[in-house]
């Protein structure tokens, strides 16, 4: 299959973190990380980087183990082109698997992200 991201060689604002946000990946449905039970922080790092889209152009939803923790989130409606967003989720995983998936809710761009990072926080409750 097409690997499907967009990526740029310029600045990112709001990061120090530039790479990270440098390339984005689309048109996925989901990500799974295999991890121990416990309470999970997922951080979810995006920036909209295609200079094609505008905002209101590529609107989505993220559900995190099955909860919707992002609905009708727009990077561009909370951030301006080129500056690093990032949402920050504490999620109990009991199964093994950690699960993100991406719902489109516009027909011009599918889902974006640039960055997931998963982070062990203790034990589920």
């Amino acid at each position: 299959g097409e690997d499907c991201i967009t990526t740029i060689t310029g600045d990112v604002l709001d990061t120090e973190d530039d790479p990270i946000y440098r390339s984005q990946r689309y048109a996925m449905s989901a990500y799974y990380f295999t991890v121990p039970p416990g309470r999970y922080e997922v951080m979810l790092r995006f920036a909209e980087i295609l200079r094609y889209t505008r905002q209101g152009y590529r609107v989505f939803a993220v559900e995190i183990e099955g909860q919707r923790v992002l609905d009708q989130f727009d990077i561009l409606a909370v951030s301006p082109m080129y500056h690093a967003v990032d949402r920050t989720f504490t999620v109990d995983v009991v199964d093994g698997l950690l699960s993100i998936a991406f719902v489109a809710q516009t027909e011009e761009y599918g889902p974006v992200v640039n960055g997931i990072r998963v982070r062990v926080v203790g034990a589920a409750e």
